[in-house]
């Protein structure tokens, strides 16, 4: 082979690299790989009576921040000019602690992040929504603005209806982390040994003693970053209220767990999958969500929280006697994803590539 013919093969490859990495999971998120399969679960109790979360025997990845503002107005465009299922909540634009806003009317709605809100997690979002949000990564993030099978309503879990949902499939790409998964990624450390005596931590970031809340300026922008911050406990006070607390960017505390994963304590709480196996999670639409929220004090931050306990509607009003019901959308609620560990696909593609061009190649420059 001639060295022109390996050049203009090599360049296509380049390009085909391109393309793969374009539409690959990395252009949606960062991925953190959660290793270690096999380990023990966490034995804290937590504060519903329940125990035992964390156990995972295998590996796989989960987003490195929550989802944001900027990654579900990009869904939304993508699903939702006419919204059948309701993605967008009205107090998205309304209220100080949403992130996005619609024009136009059914059939040509289109979404925009507020200004200096692109890079905070997304709030105000259900359970429904965010299991939508993962059908849509699974089923290739299609842009044909509606919300079928091929979109949003088959994938990861199929609903039937509005409000009807399967387990997670097995072959599910895109997934809500399990409440195993999530609290693995959040509070484990292989070796360590923590003041349980066991390699728990209490706390997201590699901490038993409560973290230092995060401070910010005017414009919302951590000013104390560090290894122990989170925002939580009224902290964030910013969007020139004076008195209102708010989400901050994704990493801007400068904490992470073990394995590399941001914010799991504090800024939002996370809709999980939660364990079947524990006291009724699903009963009277309790989903559980985890980690606290920027408005919380340290017992929903720490390991033992699993929260589907009364709640504030987006209204700011309290919900009698229910949890974090599935189909309402809290400013306090956002969520990550998850996934199998898997070769990305331009890994795939250089792996080919060597084994096309090396025998083409070999002994044949001189």
């Amino acid at each position: 082979m001639n060295m022109h013919k390996f050049s203009s093969l090599l360049a296509i490859a380049l390009c085909f690299i391109g393309l793969a990495s374009s539409v690959s999971a990395t252009s949606i998120t960062n991925w953190i790989h959660i290793g270690d399969p096999g380990n023990l679960e966490d034995t804290i109790l937590a504060k519903d009576g329940t125990s035992g979360y964390g156990a995972v025997d295998y590996s796989f990845r989960i987003s490195e921040h929550e989802i944001t503002n900027a990654q579900y107005t990009e869904f939304l465009n993508a699903v939702a000019v006419t919204d059948t299922n309701s993605l967008y909540w009205g107090v998205m634009n309304s209220h100080l602690w949403g992130g996005i806003t619609r024009s136009g009317s059914s059939g040509n709605y289109s979404y925009a992040v507020k200004p200096n809100m692109g890079n905070r997690p997304v709030n105000y979002v259900s359970w429904f929504d965010a299991a939508r949000y993962t059908n849509w990564l699974h089923n290739g993030q299609p842009t044909t603005g509606v919300q079928d099978s091929t979109t949003t309503e088959d994938g990861a879990y199929t609903f039937i209806g509005l409000e009807t949902v399967s387990p997670r499939r097995p072959d599910a790409l895109y997934f809500l982390p399990n409440e195993h998964e999530w609290h693995k990624a959040a509070f484990y450390e292989p070796g360590a040994v923590t003041h349980d005596g066991d390699e728990w931590y209490q706390f997201t970031t590699r901490s038993d003693f409560h973290p230092t809340p995060a401070l910010v300026d005017t414009n919302g922008i951590v000013t104390n970053p560090g290894i122990n911050v989170i925002n939580y406990d009224d902290g964030a006070i910013w969007n020139g209220t004076g008195t209102i607390v708010n989400v901050t960017n994704v990493g801007d505390t400068g904490s992470q767990s073990y394995y590399g994963v941001k914010d799991m304590g504090g800024n939002v709480f996370e809709w999980v999958e939660a364990d079947p196996t524990k006291p009724d999670p699903f009963e009277a639409g309790l989903y559980v969500v985890r980690g606290g929220s920027f408005a919380n004090t340290a017992g929903h931050v720490r390991s033992n929280e699993r929260n589907n306990g009364p709640i504030l509607d987006e209204f700011g009003n309290v919900i009698p006697e229910a949890g974090h019901i599935h189909n309402v959308a809290s400013r306090f609620n956002g969520f990550r994803i998850a996934t199998l560990t898997i070769p990305e696909p331009s890994s795939v593609i250089l792996v080919s590539l060597a084994a096309f061009l090396f025998p083409l190649s070999a002994g044949r420059f001189k």
